[in-house]
């Protein structure tokens, strides 16, 4: 018998009885691939939660505010077939805690055209939605509503706000100036912040060196409140500096002064060195939204304790 003929024979019919061989071999590779796929889908839809979840103050302040359509619109548009359009207001401001972050009311301009003869009405800010598409608040009022709604001062409510903690300041031992170098620092004395006023603020570092200002607010929707800043280091008029990401939890918002008896500014403070607050995560603005998972996890490594 021809062996070499046999074993040709045998190596042919293995073929054509198993001709998902090739197959097999590429199954793991498939397996891969699809693997891979998958984590990038869900790398996706996981970044798509985070940019719905967090704005820039900036992408707030100024929002356009779509309002309820009253009633008498609502039907008059239903028996032409079409959808009564909504009025729009606009996002003027927010108020927050000064010590959480916390948002409390956003600051609503109603009335008014072009800005003349607007009133301001304080809405609690939960009960805005935010839509992310179209970069806009929704809110369940009426124009009608808000214009009867009371009117908010803010310039007196700032004066209010600071007599009433003044004297609860003076009671205080917490609320006393302590010195560092050449100024005197003091938790902020107030019930409430404006959010305009935030990327006003200056990082001092634990010993009173100036390490930056703030140059964007992020903003938590899910928990209302304050999370971020982006501070700014260096470079001229913003130009070419250094960008650090740092969790409002770990920053102060204090009042610093001359003199124990100075008026004071707001600045941001921390019990942190500047080369420490050096080594914070640098903040490059994503592709999709304002912050990514990656840059979360990273300050919060950095940040603990």
């Amino acid at each position: 018998m021809n062996t070499s003929l046999t074993s040709a024979a045998i190596l042919a019919g293995a073929l054509i009885l198993t001709p998902n061989i090739p197959t097999a071999f590429a199954a793991p590779v498939q397996v891969r691939e699809a693997g891979a796929r998958s984590d990038q889908q869900t790398e996706r839809t996981e970044q798509d939660k985070i940019a719905q979840r967090f704005v820039k103050l900036e992408q707030i302040k100024g929002a356009t505010v779509k309002l309820h359509a009253n009633p008498e619109a609502i039907r008059k548009a239903a028996k032409d077939g079409e959808t009564a359009d909504r009025p729009e207001c606009t996002v003027n401001d927010l108020m927050l805690d000064p010590r959480t972050g916390q948002i409390t009311r956003a600051l609503i301009g109603a009335g008014g055209f072009l800005g003349i003869g607007e009133k301001t009405v304080a809405i609690d800010f939960g009960e805005l939605t935010w839509d992310q598409e179209d970069a806009c608040f929704s809110l369940s009022m009426t124009r009608k509503d808000l214009e009867n709604a009371e009117s908010f001062d803010l310039s007196e409510a700032k004066k209010r706000d600071r007599k009433a903690h003044a004297v609860e300041a003076s009671s205080s031992k917490a609320s006393q100036p302590q010195q560092l170098g050449d100024y005197f620092y003091q938790p902020y004395q107030g019930g409430f912040f404006v959010g305009g006023e935030l990327d006003e603020l200056e990082l001092y570092d634990a010993i009173g060196q100036e390490f930056g200002g703030v140059s964007d607010t992020i903003i938590d929707l899910d928990e209302r409140k304050v999370a971020y800043f982006v501070i700014s280091r260096g470079g001229v008029a913003g130009v070419g500096a250094d960008r650090y990401l740092m969790p409002m939890a770990n920053l102060t918002l204090t009042q610093r002064m001359e003199s124990d008896e100075d008026e004071a500014n707001s600045v941001l403070w921390t019990k942190r060195t500047t080369a420490d607050l050096e080594l914070a995560p640098a903040y490059d603005e994503p592709d999709q939204g304002v912050i990514t998972k990656a840059m979360i996890d990273s300050v919060k490594t950095r940040f603990k304790g």
